[in-house]
């Protein structure tokens, strides 16, 4: 290891937090100025990068939240770090991030950082502990902004670097320690792109499945690129939420693990991965149906509204997911240029809303309970789900919202069968049987809602939970049999 009296170097940005908070406060910022805040940064990067960083700290700085940053505890609590009788923090973070992070972690003789003149990176940073450590100093850093302060440490040391780094600083001659190897950046991205919601998408399938006849090969193909590109489109919605949730999702019980919450995906290939999605997705719309290709825009128009404004007003949230599940549906009746039905349209919208009446009861549950065992601390905050509207004390209210919402889809149901004409079901007995099979399904989601046992996304409830599958069959039977007679 190392001699414990020299001084041990420790970068913070990708290295004792496995964060960028810069880049972090770019995103709050520009989250809070979305339509001008991209002139400022530019107005305020003519007076160079260190100015940039004073300016955004001064602007939202008080939105980072420093204890809840993604630290890397397996350096923190490493014999290297721990016996070292000098720690010291050098960042190119603003100065005051970098104090408000030696608070928090403990222990630094010194917190250094980028000041309203110096920007503490690279070379400048090199060049400052030379001076400041002249004989000699041990130093942790992960990118390649660091290869120069390596090159003049007594001894080099990586955390979370990329194998590029690696390659350079072995190139430059430069011995490096890895102390923690970098995690996997496209294991990360799987799991923000939410694969497992792609199954949302098979709801643009519903309008052509029930109208096989009128089914093509060419038809069939062009549903199948679609279902990709709304998937693709999708996947960038949910990371471009992500990323304006960072702070917000730290806080949550299981969020905190979402790739760019926990910085396993950092946001400069994040944001390039939300640009390739989009555009990738757009283009197969446009292969298939430039209609449905409009419509995919304007999904993901409403997608950025509700992420930025609308999640967070009670009700509004939940009706606008409906509304993004009922476009589903609407995208597969445009490719196949059928008449929408407006009943069969709100037994849809009718179920959709239920389930997202639902999520919220979930989540609002979980809230109730934790305050419980923190001896009743939603007394001292009593809003919030995080990064929402609601309160505790709103759940009976949303669960019976919840139960209204449901039970009237099998009711529209009916409506659409008998008083609309139909030409899906025409036999009263399938009309019955789907209404019953939908009552009971939604029935037993809410007492199992009320009762705490369905503790995740109501859609991925439903892939998990055996009966639900079951009753899914049960009415994709009776639709097949309908149009087969």
């Amino acid at each position: 290891m190392t001699d414990s009296s020299f001084p041990l170097v420790c970068d913070l940005d990708g290295t004792l937090s496995r964060a960028d908070t810069t880049q972090e406060l770019l995103v709050l910022f520009l989250k809070a100025n979305p339509f001008f805040g991209w002139f400022r940064v530019l107005m305020w990067l003519r007076s160079g990068k260190a100015g940039m960083k004073q300016n955004l700290y001064a602007a939202v700085g008080d939105r980072l939240v420093i204890e809840n940053l993604p630290y890397v505890r397996a350096l923190i609590d490493s014999n290297l770090f721990r016996q070292a009788e000098h720690r010291v923090l050098v960042s190119g973070a603003a100065q005051p991030v970098v104090d408000a992070v030696a608070r928090e972690i403990g222990g630094f003789t010194c917190a250094v950082g980028t000041n309203g003149e110096r920007n503490l990176t690279s070379g400048a940073k090199a060049a400052y502990l030379a001076k400041r450590y002249p004989g000699g100093f041990d130093y942790i850093g992960n990118s390649s902004d660091d290869l120069a302060v390596w090159a003049g440490a007594r001894r080099a040391f990586a955390v979370n670097a990329p194998s590029k780094v690696q390659a350079a600083a072995q190139r430059r001659g430069i011995a490096l320690d890895i102390l923690v190897p970098r995690a996997a950046q496209m294991s990360a991205l799987l799991r923000g792109m939410r694969l497992h919601q792609w199954i949302k998408n098979l709801l643009i399938f519903v309008v052509p499945a029930l109208n096989i006849a009128h089914l093509t090969p060419a038809l069939m193909l062009d549903l199948v690129l679609l279902f990709v590109a709304f998937g693709l489109i999708a996947s960038a919605t949910y990371l471009f939420n992500d990323l304006l949730d960072i702070q917000e999702d730290r806080k949550h019980h299981s969020k905190y693990a979402r790739p760019f919450a926990a910085a396993t995906l950092d946001i400069v290939s994040g944001v390039l991965a939300i640009a390739g999605f989009f555009l990738t997705g757009i283009a197969l719309a446009l292969l298939a149906d430039p209609l449905s290709a409009g419509m995919l825009l304007i999904y993901a128009a409403f997608s950025l509204v509700y992420s930025f404004k609308l999640k967070r007003v009670v009700i509004l949230d939940a009706m606008t997911l409906a509304v993004l599940f009922c476009w589903r549906v609407l995208v597969g009746n445009a490719a196949l240029e059928a008449d929408v039905n407006v009943w069969f349209m709100t037994a849809v919208a009718t179920f959709f809303l239920s389930l997202a009446f639902g999520k919220r009861c979930i989540e609002l549950e979980r809230k109730g309970a934790q305050a419980v065992i923190a001896d009743r601390a939603a007394q001292a905050h009593p809003d919030n789900l995080h990064g929402r509207g609601y309160r505790v004390r709103d759940l009976p209210v949303v669960l019976g919202l919840g139960l209204i919402t449901g039970m009237a889809a099998p009711l529209v149901l009916l409506i659409y069968v008998y008083l609309s004409g139909s030409s899906i079901v025409n036999h009263t007995q399938s009309a019955l049987s789907l209404a019953g099979l939908l009552t009971y399904w939604i029935a037993r989601f809410w007492i199992l809602v009320n009762r705490g046992h369905v503790h995740d996304d109501p859609i991925v409830f439903a892939l998990k939970d055996r009966t639900s599958f079951a009753v899914l069959v049960m009415i994709g039977v009776i639709l097949v049999l309908e149009q087969v007679k």
